[in-house]
């Protein structure tokens, strides 16, 4: 709230100033003749209020003027003594009267910057306010809370709650006399779904007694989701961090049951640790957490030579969770080292063939079929490949099957993607 223009408060007192004129006119057979001035106290009254500082001294020297002139006896020879008390009574009273217009106004003003200054707090805040009566069953719902939930006004006593998810309606606190805050989901009305929301409730005394309470109410909807988010990613972080625990470990105590000295048993766990390392690595030129079959497979290959293998997919294209993709590129590593070493591709003219896609029931095959090498030989001995392709399809919902026929080792993988 603003003082007026000083133009405009002499042009209110002018006007008033007039009006007092007319009244006491009208009204003079029921004023006694030694009250010049007393319709001009409205005025100046008026004037210092609408018309501020201008107005009122404006209607203050006006009234003195007009009722002098107008409404004052002049007796034949008076002197200036006359004139000199109703004149300055009539300059007190005005005076009085300005100071009191503008302490009025003053404390106007200062409430009206008060409220404004309070609503852009709540507003730089996010939130809205409500009010409760003194139970803190009754709600007057204010034109944010109508929208934001849809209800109107309730004469039920605690039909506000019925906004409230039942789990939080059923767990919030009982108001007496103190602060509360708590955070609970409300119907939201566009959405129709519950919003998670903060709601300070704090108790408005009047002689030591509650009288009402007001309720802040914050939509912190986007905070808690984030939160939510934030413990979900780290329970998945520390479940994989678990699995890759488990699975270097597998790797360590396989190696040592076959390596023949130290250097064999690191030269075998870093060969490994590396193709568990390309297979995460096509998880993540994915930027996912799956990635399709044939990427997988082609990651798991790139130490071998690229051209002695046919790679054939059949059907729709197989995407693969982490766990299943991290699995297969070991089985793969490990078939390919024996081919190197002893089947196929230990000569020349050897060859692998490896086809992959789709089957019945959710799970994915994979065949692996190898030709052109020496004629392959029954072993008793069960290394860390012929482990990991009989424990790994089977820890996926799948089974595994290899055969050592003399023209090439075969082998037959199911598994769940």
């Amino acid at each position: 709230m603003r003082p007026p223009p000083p133009l405009f408060g002499v042009a209110l007192a002018g006007f008033l100033a007039a009006l007092s004129v007319a009244a006491h006119w009208l009204f003079s057979p029921a004023l006694a003749a030694n009250l010049p001035f007393i319709t001009f106290f409205p005025a100046v009254l008026i004037s210092a209020v609408w018309g501020g500082l201008a107005g009122g001294v404006t209607a203050t020297v006006l009234s003195m003027v007009l009722g002098t002139m107008l409404f004052l006896p002049h007796p034949p020879h008076a002197s200036a003594t006359y004139y000199l008390a109703p004149l300055t009574v009539m300059l007190v009273t005005g005076i009085i009267i300005i100071l009191v217009g503008e302490t009025l106004m003053g404390a106007a003003r200062a409430v009206v910057a008060s409220e404004d200054r309070l609503r852009l707090l709540v507003k730089a805040t996010s939130a809205f306010v409500v009010r409760l009566d003194r139970s803190g069953e009754r709600l007057y719902p204010s034109p944010d809370w109508r929208d934001f939930t849809g209800q109107k006004y309730e004469r039920k006593a605690g039909a506000w709650r019925d906004v409230l998810h039942p789990d939080d309606a059923a767990a919030f606190p009982k108001l007496e006399a103190e602060p509360v805050l708590v955070e609970a989901r409300i119907r939201h009305a566009l959405s129709d779904s519950y919003r998670w929301a903060r709601l300070s409730l704090v108790p408005v005394r009047r002689g030591g007694e509650v009288r009402e309470w007001l309720v802040a109410v914050e939509d912190i909807h986007a905070r808690k989701v984030t939160e939510e988010h934030g413990k979900t990613l780290a329970d998945e972080l520390a479940h994989r961090a678990r699995n890759g625990i488990a699975v270097v470990q597998a790797i360590v105590n396989q190696s040592c049951q076959g390596a023949a000295n130290t250097e064999a048993l690191r030269d075998a766990i870093i060969e490994r640790l590396e193709a568990m390392s390309r297979a995460q690595a096509a998880l993540d030129l994915t930027k996912g957490e799956t990635a399709p079959m044939g990427e997988i497979i082609e990651q798991a290959l790139t130490p071998f030579d690229r051209g002695r293998f046919d790679v054939m997919s059949h059907g729709a294209v197989v995407v693969l969770e982490r766990q299943p993709a991290v699995t297969l590129a070991l089985i793969l590593y490990e078939m390919a080292t024996n081919a190197v070493k002893y089947g196929a591709l230990s000569a020349p003219g050897g060859r692998v063939a490896i086809e992959h896609g789709p089957r019945d029931q959710g799970l994915v095959s994979l065949s692996w079929r190898e030709s052109g090498g020496p004629p392959v030989k029954a072993v008793e001995r069960r290394g860390f490949g012929h482990r990991l392709l009989a424990a790994g399809p089977a820890n996926l919902g799948g089974s595994s099957e290899i055969k050592m026929d003399p023209a090439g080792v075969t082998a037959q993988l199911r598994f769940r993607a």
